[in-house]
Order: C-alpha cells, then structure tokens, then sequence
C-alpha cells in the first residue's frame, strides 16, 4: 500500500491475522476465504486466492476468537502478490450497532503499535489462503 492510501485512513490500523470470508452482495455464489493482514475501525486488508471485482458491495464475515462479526464494505483497492494471491483493502461502510460493539470489544483498542495475532488464525496449508 502507497503514502497516499496511508494518508486517507481516518482510523489507525492493527496487524491482526483473522480467517475472513468475503461474499459479493447480488452476486450468489461469487466470494473469497482469506486472512486478514491488518484491521481497524474503517476497514481491513484481507489476503485472498481470488479477486473479488473493485468497488463491488461486499459482505465480510470476520472470525474473532469464538465468534464472526458481520459487516458490509466494498473493495476499494487491490494489488496481485508476487505468490499469485490477491491484497484487498476493505472500507466497512456499515455494521449493525450490536456487531460493532462486539468489534469494538475486540479491536477498540487500536493504537497502531500492538502487533499481536488473533491465535484462531492457524489455519492448515491448503486451505486456500496460502
């Protein structure tokens, strides 16, 4: 990601490494599984085996400890990794009050400088995030 993209983050950003799927919103059958690289409260990166089409609505489903977090978003940027998978950077444009607070109880916290893992994140080779 360049300066510039940095620069129009309104919130900060954590490392965090979370089992995501991503669903296109009217598109039955069209998502990503991945893992997401960092997080916070305006959105996240996700790394992904597929490329969901930029700008396309989007539900995120976020796995966090024992629970998912549900939101909606849209894929505002995307680069093509050297290993064949896909970055995207997600803006989350809405989350029901009651998943935000859960949000909110995982990652509200968010300073910039706690780089830690969700340990959930373990997932076996071949699972399709690697």
């Amino acid at each position: 990601m360049d300066t510039v993209q940095k620069r129009r983050r309104r919130s900060g950003r954590v490392r965090r490494k979370n089992p995501t799927l991503l669903e296109a919103i009217g598109q039955e059958g069209h998502g990503a599984f991945g893992v997401t690289e960092d997080i916070g409260r305006g959105g996240c990166s996700v790394i992904a085996p597929t490329l969901l089409q930029p700008g396309a609505a989007l539900r995120l489903y976020l796995s966090v400890r024992s629970e998912v977090l549900e939101a909606e978003g849209r894929i505002v940027h995307h680069r093509l990794m050297p290993d064949g998978r896909y970055e995207m950077g997600i803006e989350i444009l809405k989350m029901d009050p009651v998943q935000r607070s859960r949000f909110n109880l995982h990652f509200g916290g968010l300073s910039g400088d706690s780089p830690q893992e969700n340990p959930d994140a373990s997932l076996p080779p071949g699972d399709g995030t690697s």
